[in-house]
């Protein structure tokens, strides 16, 4: 269990606060990994590493970036050319 997990409805509430946030913008999901089959192929084992290849390439498509703790997603976005910002000290 994780000790500083949060609720469903304090995660909603976060999430609200977060979007209040000046400079939020949503972006709408129309990218398919599937479609970036030729990226994927090598580098991309397991569920977890194709929900990451998603965001990478949906945060590529706005010309975005992903702010991650994980250091595999950064060398992923490298692959995929996205962007990734490592965040912390892990």
């Amino acid at each position: 269990m994780i000790s500083d997990a949060r609720t469903p409805g304090e995660a909603a509430h976060l999430l609200a606060r977060l979007r209040a946030v000046g400079g939020h913008v949503f972006w709408s999901d129309a990218v398919s990994v599937a479609e970036h089959a030729d990226l994927v192929a090598d580098g991309v084992h397991g569920s977890s590493a194709v929900t990451d290849a998603h965001l990478l390439l949906l945060a590529r498509s706005y010309d975005g970036e992903v702010a991650t703790f994980d250091r595999g997603l950064v060398s992923l976005a490298n692959r995929l050319g996205a962007r990734a910002a490592l965040i912390g000290s892990s």
